[in-house]
Order: structure tokens, then sequence, then C-alpha cells
């Protein structure tokens, strides 16, 4: 199943969320991103969180299709993305997308992006995704869908070197030691389609920006 969370960062292309949802499957609305799916008029499959950052008019909205509303205490251990996560493993993801990840919270979007290990850690692919770019976490080979002319970053997030080897981009690389702290693989850009990463050691994020019409 393909589970698609809406957080309450940043999302500016409604038309972008829109496409999302309907290449998913399952729909988590997390707290106040209520706001989006009011404004396209999408009801979700569940919602969750402490309900701090959510209007009264857009809870009574969702609140209104009878759909599963799960709520949290305020002070609790986890963030409300981190729980709409362990609800997506729940309902047996096999690919989890998350929009609005992102936002002007600098913590909250540092927390999200590294949550991208808690989803690969449960042996799921998993994607921070906005208009403009795509964030993913790899700790082995792949290829990506990506495509020529796109602008692309290797950031390593171990303590320990990665040891990488890049195929298909203007800037290659053969099993070269990067260090966490160095830009050496910040702004790549893809030399073909479909390129590939090698990795030999460690962990990386993978950072993709896209080439918006």
């Amino acid at each position: 199943m393909k589970i698609l969370i809406i957080t309450n960062g940043d999302i500016s292309d409604l038309f972008f969320l829109q496409e999302k949802i309907k290449d998913h499957d399952y729909l988590i609305c997390v707290d106040g991103a209520a706001r989006y799916l009011r404004k396209i008029q999408q009801k979700p499959d569940l919602m969750v969180g402490d309900m701090d950052s959510v209007s009264d008019e857009d809870l009574s909205w969702i609140e209104s299709f009878k759909i599963p509303v799960k709520r949290y205490k305020t002070r609790k251990d986890y963030t409300d993305t981190e729980i709409a996560i362990d609800a997506a493993l729940d309902h047996n993801a096999r690919f989890i997308t998350i929009l609005g990840a992102v936002g002007n919270r600098l913590d909250h979007s540092l927390s999200n992006i590294f949550l991208l290990k808690k989803i690969d850690d449960a042996g799921i692919e998993g994607l921070i995704a906005d208009k403009s770019f795509e964030l993913q976490y790899l700790n082995k080979d792949k290829q990506l869908d990506w495509k020529r002319g796109e602008v692309v970053s290797f950031i390593p997030i171990d303590q320990e070197e990665a040891i990488l080897s890049l195929d298909g981009f203007e800037y290659p690389l053969e099993n070269k030691a990067v260090s966490r702290g160095t830009s050496l693989c910040v702004s790549n850009v893809v030399a073909r389609d479909c390129p590939s990463v090698i990795i030999n050691n460690g962990s990386i994020l993978a950072v993709r920006n896209k080439k918006v019409p």
C-alpha cells in the first residue's frame, strides 16, 4: 500500500498535492494540514495529532466525514509526524511519501528529514516530496528515477565515511570516501535519465531539485 502523509509544513502547489493523492492508496492528515485538504475538498482516511494547529472550522470539516481521528496530548514524547509514520506502518505501508515536511520550523523540518531513517529501518521506501524537490535516505545501491539536467546532491550523515560511486552524473565518483561535514557532493548534475548511486559504506541523504515548468 502506498501511503501519503500530509503534514502542516509548506505546501504551495495544491495541484501538486492533488496529483500526489491520486498516486497513493491511503491518506493520513496530520493536525493543521487539514487546511490544505479542505481547500481541495479531499477527505483523508485518517487524521492524527494533538490538534494544536488545526482550526476549529477545519477540524469540524474533517469530523463531518466520520473518519477515524486519533487525538494525542500536547505533552508527548513524539511529534505528530512520527505518530503518522507509525500509523502508516501499522497499515502495512510499502511506500510512504510525506508532503509538507519542510517549513518555517527548522527543528521540525530536520526531525522530519531524519525520520526517513525510521521508515528505512522498517524496510520501507520513504520520500519527502514537494513540487520543486525530493529527499530520500539511502544506505544501499539504487537506480534513481531522476531526469537529465536536474541538480542533485548527496549528503553523508553518518560519523563514518560514506563510500560512494556515482554513475550517470556530470561529476562521477568511483569508490570515493566522502565525510560528513564536506560539500563535495553538493550540486551535481544528472547527465542521463535514471542515474545510479552505489553505496559501499555509510548512508546519505539524496536531494533532487526537480525541473519545474
